[in-house]
Formats: structure tokens, C-alpha cells, sequence
């Protein structure tokens, strides 16, 4: 494989920032890994987005180990883990505050929405805003057939068991899209982003979560944000730019620390002239 990279910003000016011939700590390689092992993290000159190059097929990735080999037979378990930490601990009560605190102001009425999780997994993001928002309608995709089960079974919404890219027949629209830490799995976020806007309502939101290279990058070659399932990670400039390219108007950004100390970049967009 050659190391012909091209940004998402369009420039082909890349650098070597880190580069590993072992997986790094606590990253779970599920696939065989000998002598000729690497993944490197390359960084956009222009635009200082990071893309992964690696000496493997990406395909392995996502071939139905990913979730056996993150959650095992403990799926349920950690989902009840997760729901239960305190929410001064948690990344996902601190997402759902945040996400609810901007509809009030920006829907600015009491009418139930609807809301689409895409990359749902394990459904953490859907059973908090069911807590908080009981009447608002929810759906989860996922194309994992063990997740898709649990969103159905145990937090009790809608599921489809789809690869976002591929779903079809599917004529509901939806008030808000969610993408939570979604599109760096993807090799074309762009096409996935902009795919959402056939199921957004006029008007409506799409919330964006990413890791943030530039942050992590502080802290050196072995962050989770450049883990090897990750294809790529974001920048402040190269975020927007994903908004824009794929027909969105940035509403507002920011850059966070988690509680589980993951850096973060999170983004709200609409479509212009729909708000």
C-alpha cells in the first residue's frame, strides 16, 4: 500500500507524526499481527486534520469482530456500567445536557421531536435522552446485529440494523441526526455526513462528535484518539471544512475534555437557509 493521502480539505501535503510497529497500550487489535505491522498518523499541513495510513486492510476493522472483541459477552454489562456512573464521571450525561440545553434554544417550543442515532452501539446515547425526554421519538442504526437487538430489547426504541451508507427504504425524516463518535470510523465522512440530509426534517439539527487530533497530538503517538480503528482525526479547521463540504452550516463548535479525559470536537449544523 503507498502512503498517496488525500485531505479533507484537498491538500496532499502531509507529515509523519506518529508511527507504530506494535499496537499501543490498551488499543484491542483483534487480527493477526506479525513483522510487517504499521500504523502511522499523518497530519495535514494545510489544515492540520490527522489520517491514519496503516500496512493492513482497513476492511478487518469492521468485519463483525469489532464488537465481540471490544464488549465480548458483556455487552449488557457495560451498558449498565456506563448508565450508572455518576454524571460528573460521564461522557455521555454531559453530551446529552449539552445537546438538550442547545434544542431548547434552538427549536425554541415543546413539540416532541424526532431524534436519529447513527452509529447507535451500545444505544448509551438514546436510553439518557429517553430519561430526559420521554415523549420525543427515537430511532437507533447500527449495523451490528447484536446492537441493534439491544437497542430494541433493553432501552426500548426503534432500531435498524443497517450500515448508514447502505440503508434503504427508509422514508421517515427526523428532527435532530446524531453522529457520536461515527465518522472517524468511516474512509469517506464527507459521503456519511451528507447522506444524513436525506433524512433531516426542514429545519433541523445534526450534532457531530469527533476526536480532536490537535489536542491529543499535546500528549504524544499513544492517546486513544489515534487508536487503530480510528481512520482519521479531527482539527478545529478540518471539522468546519466536514460541515461544509457535505452541505452544512456550522452553528456552533468547540473543543472539550471529557470526563473520561477523551479531547473532543463537537458541532451542531443545520442546512442553510433552513433554521
Amino acid at each position: 500500500m503507498n502512503r498517496d493521502i488525500t485531505c479533507i480539505c484537498g491538500s496532499t501535503d502531509f507529515s509523519l507524526k506518529f508511527a507504530h510497529d506494535k499496537p499501543a497500550p490498551n488499543d484491542k487489535v483483534f487480527f493477526p499481527i506479525d513483522e510487517t505491522y504499521k500504523h502511522e498518523i499523518h497530519e495535514c499541513a494545510r489544515c492540520g486534520h490527522h489520517v491514519a495510513w496503516n500496512s493492513f486492510d482497513e476492511s478487518v476493522l469492521y468485519d463483525g469482530q469489532y464488537v465481540q472483541t471490544t464488549y465480548g459477552d458483556k455487552l449488557k454489562a457495560t451498558f449498565d456500567k456506563i448508565i450508572n456512573l455518576p454524571s460528573e464521571q460521564s461522557d455521555n450525561a454531559a453530551r446529552v445536557d449539552n445537546i438538550l440545553r442547545f434544542c431548547d434554544r434552538y427549536f425554541m417550543d415543546d413539540n416532541p421531536k424526532s431524534v436519529m442515532d447513527v452509529g447507535s452501539g451500545l444505544c448509551v446515547f438514546l436510553h439518557q435522552m429517553r430519561k430526559h425526554r420521554p415523549y420525543w421519538n427515537y430511532i437507533a442504526v447500527d449495523p451490528d446485529p447484536v446492537q441493534s437487538a439491544h437497542a430494541r430489547d433493553v432501552v426500548g426504541v426503534e432500531a435498524i440494523q443497517s450500515d448508514f451508507m447502505a440503508l434503504e427504504g427508509q422514508d421517515s425524516t427526523y428532527d435532530f441526526i446524531s453522529f457520536n463518535k461515527v465518522l472517524e470510523h468511516v474512509p469517506d465522512p464527507v459521503a456519511m455526513l451528507a447522506k444524513s440530509k436525506t433524512y433531516l426534517n426542514d429545519g433541523g439539527l445534526v450534532y457531530v462528535e469527533l476526536p480532536d487530533a490537535t489536542q491529543a497530538a499535546l500528549e504524544g503517538a499513544d492517546r486513544q484518539e489515534f487508536f487503530v480503528e480510528h481512520i482519521c482525526a479531527f482539527s478545529m479547521p478540518s471539522i468546519i471544512i466536514l460541515a461544509e463540504r457535505a452541505g452544512f452550516v456550522p452553528l456552533h463548535v468547540e473543543r472539550i475534555r471529557d470526563p473520561s479525559k477523551k479531547y473532543t470536537l463537537r458541532a451542531f449544523m443545520n442546512v442553510e437557509g433552513q433554521e
